[in-house]
């Protein structure tokens, strides 16, 4: 199972709240060092506890407060898959009806996992009531369990939670209106969780409402965009190039990053040979992170074109030096740090980069380079000279 709730439950993790689906044994080791004994001695859980129904062993679990007696309660649950939509729901009722975020205790992570080992289709229709809703641990829990089922049903109730509608069930209300902001905490991490389960489902409908909520999720609206590939790519191309949100073009442009749809190579390579302006650098990024030898352009012709580009154009003199060092291309920064007509500032760049690839070959050139005009050109030269060869050089 993915991540469960990461997202939504950061703020959980501090209150002491989170639970795991499917960690049961591990919840209450710091309070009772009997619990996780008591635990494994219930794995074979009682005949009598086995045969009970769940309605009346989740009710039972409810009552005591003893560690060792809930830790029994827990095993028999944690042994329990529901068959039908009734248990399903009472499962949920059960994490739904707790006390509040102090409370924490093996049966509730039995419950949580339980949940969590669903693989029954026919249960998809509760998982989309909790999403609609449960509260935040259950809605958590339903999000990753359509995702894990494959549940496009389910890809209406997540529109309408990334959309901004309420979801704090009834039962908490009272408790979490209390604090406003922790229920907000809870309320936009469920959101972004629901705007990953869009990406991850798949379904188009999805499209719409994560780009309007380009620039506003923290990046995970991106992230799910990325994973519609060339078919969401004409929108965001026109959302970088056209619009006058910074923060929606900045997350339009993560979003064509973020792509591993090879479809969208060629577009982008057509952008960058056929010069078109305020969107070639994106182009370029692109491909220089997806692009290989089986790739449409490959690896080399982006390169080639790549060293031929920087020399016309200081715009992508920075990510040539950055693709440079991260490959190692010692020539090519040796080439950018002597060059004269380009911006010192890039000079320095290049033969910072070279100190960090720790190419002996660099040597030669960077002691010419400290009869250099440029002051930050000798400068740099000297500092990595120093990290090179260990030696001190004079300024000249």
């Amino acid at each position: 199972m993915r991540d469960t709730i990461i997202l939504c439950f950061a703020v959980s993790l501090c209150s002491g709240l989170f639970l795991c689906p499917g960690d049961v044994s591990a919840q209450d080791s710091s309070t009772s060092p009997s619990t996780n004994t008591a635990v494994a001695a219930n794995s074979a859980v009682s005949a009598e506890l086995a045969a009970m129904p769940l309605a009346k062993l989740l009710k039972e679990a409810r009552k005591t407060s003893d560690k060792t007696e809930q830790a029994k309660f827990a095993a028999a649950i944690a042994a329990r898959k529901p068959v039908n939509t009734k248990e399903a729901e009472l499962l949920f009722d059960a994490l739904d009806a707790s006390a509040g975020p102090e409370e924490r205790d093996s049966v509730r992570g039995a419950v949580a996992g339980t949940l969590g080992n669903v693989t029954d289709m026919a249960l998809v229709p509760v998982f989309i009531k909790q999403i609609k809703h449960g509260d935040f641990l259950s809605c958590g829990i339903a999000i990753d369990m359509v995702v894990k089922l494959k549940a496009k049903e389910a890809v209406p109730a997540l529109i309408d939670l990334v959309s901004g509608k309420e979801l704090v069930h009834p039962a908490v209300t009272a408790v979490l209106s209390e604090k406003l902001a922790m229920r907000q905490a809870f309320t936009e991490g469920l959101r972004m969780q629901a705007a990953e389960a869009l990406g991850d489902l798949g379904d188009e409908r999805a499209i719409p409402v994560l780009i309007k909520k380009l620039g506003k999720m923290e990046g995970e609206e991106s992230k799910a965009l990325a994973k519609f590939g060339i078919k969401v790519l004409p929108q965001l191309l026109e959302i970088q190039r056209d619009s006058k949100n910074e923060k929606a073009q900045d997350a339009a442009a993560s979003a064509i990053l973020y792509m591993q749809d090879k479809a969208v190579l060629p577009v982008m390579w057509d952008i960058l040979t056929m010069k078109k302006e305020g969107l070639r650098l994106l182009a370029l990024r692109v491909l220089l992170s997806n692009c290989d030898a089986t790739t449409t352009p490959s690896a080399k012709e982006v390169e080639a074109y790549l060293i031929a580009l920087y020399k016309k154009d200081s715009h992508f003199l920075a990510d040539t030096i950055f693709w440079a060092q991260e490959n190692k291309r010692v020539d090519i920064l040796i080439g950018i740090a002597q060059d004269t007509t380009l911006p010192v500032s890039r000079r320095t760049f290049a033969i910072e980069a070279l100190g960090d690839i720790k190419d002996d070959s660099a040597v030669p050139v960077l002691e010419q380079l400290l009869s250099d005009g440029a002051d930050d050109i000798r400068y740099f030269s000297r500092k990595v000279l120093k990290k090179l060869t260990g030696k001190s050089y004079p300024e000249k």
